[in-house]
């Protein structure tokens, strides 16, 4: 079983890192980062996007005026 990874996240600005640090490099906050379980993917396919098909007659140039 692999071991569980946790994140640090900077709790001003939601800069996140694998490991623990004193000052957060994007918003200069000190002791701001705070530790969390790494969010699983479970659904990879979860970010694909479903197009709609075009009709046989459409072209995929755009719209033309006739």
């Amino acid at each position: 079983m692999p071991k569980s990874l946790n994140l640090f996240f900077c709790k001003e600005c939601g800069y996140e890192t694998i490991k623990w640090l004193g000052q957060c490099p994007s918003c200069k906050a000190w002791n701001s980062m705070v530790e969390a379980p790494k969010e699983s993917k479970k659904d990879p396919g979860s970010r694909l996007y479903a197009f709609p098909e075009k009709s046989r007659g459409e072209k995929a140039g755009g719209n033309s005026l006739r």
